[in-house]
């Protein structure tokens, strides 16, 4: 969201009006991202299990559902699990943690049950794939699934839009809202630039800080990458 005030008006108001008409646009994308995200939610049930979508191992093939391991139901967090299908386009699940240090592994699936050797589970890709309320296809695509992405995609967007505009930090609203703030205390314009270079400098840093995971992620992504495969050697 993006407001446009009249500027000589605005320059001329009180710094508690300058900060709401400042506040508008976070506050409507921020209202959005919470709309999305609630109607997001009312789609998504429930859907125990996991599908398989690689496979090495005969007796499973690929669109498996396997449902328990060693009598343990495979429960995952339907909207968590969704968020994550969206965001990480390879987000695959492993059976490791549930198998321990057992020789044989029980797999309770749609097509029976199966006992393997806990070394052969490695050979299984493993993907959540959500479940709708409603179920409207038109040409095999489920117009829910598709809906269901647009609105997380909105509620993303509109929701990290909306906070990095109230970072305090100069060029967004934000920091104008901070600047205002310090001004209705010190009318000195010497201190209202030395506090706001300190804010500034103190929300650089800790995005910086917050950045280094994904610098991090980035960078593995990156190396993991086998440029062989389309780059001449």
């Amino acid at each position: 969201a993006f407001v446009e005030p009249d500027e000589e008006k605005f320059q001329r108001s009180e710094s508690i009006k300058k900060m709401r008409v400042l506040a508008v646009g976070s506050i409507s994308n921020i209202f959005t991202a919470v709309l999305c995200l609630i109607i997001f939610i009312f789609l998504i049930i429930p859907s125990n299990g996991l599908i398989v979508e690689k496979s090495t191992i005969e007796e499973i093939p690929p669109r498996t559902r396997i449902e328990m391991v060693n009598n343990i139901i495979i429960s995952l967090d339907a909207i968590s699990a969704t968020m994550a299908n969206y965001v990480f386009t390879e987000n695959f699940y492993n059976l490791a943690e549930l198998v321990g240090n057992e020789s044989t592994v029980n797999l309770t699936t749609d097509k029976g049950i199966f006992t393997l050797d806990s070394e052969k589970i490695s050979g299984l890709t493993l993907v959540y794939v959500p479940k709708f309320r409603y179920n409207v296809e038109i040409m095999g695509t489920n117009l829910f699934l598709v809906l269901a992405g647009i609105l997380f995609w909105a509620y993303f967007f509109n929701l990290n839009v909306g906070l990095v505009n109230l970072l305090p930090i100069a060029p967004f609203d934000g920091g104008k809202m901070v600047m205002e703030l310090i001004s209705m205390f010190s009318p000195n314009e010497t201190i209202l630039k030395r506090i706001t270079y300190a804010i500034l400098l103190v929300g650089i840093i800790i995005i910086l800080i917050n950045a280094l995971p994904l610098v991090n992620m980035a960078l593995d992504y990156i190396s993991g990458i086998d440029y062989s495969s389309f780059l001449p050697i």
